[in-house]
């Protein structure tokens, strides 16, 4: 197929597209040409600047407009009733508005650095891609505290499988192991199991080995402990704090 029939198959396919019975032509997304209800954007802000601020916050949030503004068809935004507050979503947005523009406009000026190379604040800087802005480990900790390590274990899977990669959670080698080392306070019996399974995920991990290895001395398990810090120390043969515990261990023998 040459160029000339391809464009010809295209409009050909376009049109009949058009013809079909059921097939309806793109809708435009119906957002209003003058707006109501402006209480902490300027009441005379231009259609574009209101736009691209709701596209900011929508981007970093991962979410469309239906999140905030009620009715209507959230694909299309045909028929949204976008002077509503009977979302608590919109309400609590302008309270976050309030405080994006206190901390660039007061907050920033107090440090008395220039404020012309200081990385101004907005919704990206919390939220990264997500509605809740919180860390991996605020996560975890409310897996845990309802469901013990198998929730936060099957939380962190599920994290890992749609997040990797973005930046709403830090996926690094030392996230689940700083948390289990935290969380050993309250649900000792959870570290060992998240431990493992960052060792799943980072199977040349010194540190976490080390950790596990912490734990099982504190389980009362030397042996088994000065096994895992063995294994530590053959990845890294130099570190003499891995040393030091074996050689403390098993000087207390003698």
């Amino acid at each position: 197929m040459n160029f000339r029939t391809r464009i010809r198959f295209v409009v050909a396919l376009a049109t009949l597209t058009m013809l079909v019975p059921g097939a309806a032509p793109p809708v435009r997304a119906q957002i209003p040409p003058t707006f109501k209800n402006l209480k902490v954007l300027p009441k005379d802000i231009s259609r574009p600047a209101l736009v691209g601020q709701m596209r900011e916050i929508t981007g970093a949030l991962s979410v469309r407009c239906g999140f905030c503004h009620a009715g209507g068809n959230p694909q299309t935004l045909e028929g949204v009733n976008f002077a509503s507050d009977s979302l608590e979503t919109k309400r609590v947005a302008r309270v976050m508005m309030r405080m994006v523009r206190e901390i660039n406009s007061s907050l920033l000026p107090q440090t008395g650095r220039d404020t012309t190379r200081l990385a101004r604040v907005n919704c990206f800087t919390c939220h990264h891609g997500a509605r809740r802005p919180e860390a991996l480990a605020d996560t975890l900790q409310r897996a845990i505290d309802q469901g013990g390590a198998p929730a936060a274990i099957a939380s962190y899977r599920a994290l890992r499988d749609q997040y990797y990669g973005r930046a709403i959670y830090d996926f690094g080698e030392s996230s689940l192991s700083f948390f289990a080392e935290h969380v050993a306070v309250t649900h000792p019996e959870a570290a060992m199991p998240l431990l493992e399974l960052n060792l799943e995920f980072f199977p040349k991990s010194v540190n976490t080995r080390v950790m596990m290895g912490d734990r099982l001395i504190a389980k009362g398990d030397t042996a088994a402990a000065v096994k895992r810090w063995q294994e530590a120390l053959d990845l890294d043969p130099s570190n003499r704090f891995v040393q030091g515990k074996i050689d403390a261990v098993r000087g207390a023998k003698h």
